[in-house]
């Protein structure tokens, strides 16, 4: 009678081990299927950090060329190459950080599964 109560006990952990891979399995491709959203949604988010950054620092240059009177055509040149050289930062930088950036979130969870290489 032992020896079927240790049988149907280990019949019993090998059905809820299979189980649990299967929801591992299921959860994990969730997970996956659910990233560009994720990744989408975080690129977003820092390409409006960057352009809200920018802003502040253009709305700072424009103050500080009124105080001093600079010529209007002027203000708008030196306007026009600091939103170039923002675009251009945007461009070159958002996909790799916001993949680190993501990794990272991950880490510091302690999440057990990586699915963020997979853009």
């Amino acid at each position: 009678m032992a020896a079927s109560g240790g049988a149907t006990i280990g019949v019993v952990l090998a059905i809820g081990s299979v189980v649990g891979k299967i929801k591992r399995d299921k959860l994990q491709k969730a997970i996956h299927d659910g990233y560009q959203s994720r990744y989408k949604l975080a690129k977003a988010a820092n390409i409006n950090h960057s352009i809200s950054q920018s802003i502040k620092v253009i709305n700072a240059s424009i103050s500080e060329f009124k105080e001093i009177k600079v010529p209007f055509a002027a203000i708008e040149e030196h306007i026009s190459v600091l939103i170039e050289k923002q675009l251009n930062n945007i461009n070159e930088n958002s996909q790799s950080s916001t993949i680190v950036e993501l990794q990272n979130l991950d880490v510091n969870r302690g999440s057990w599964t990586d699915e963020d290489g997979s853009v």
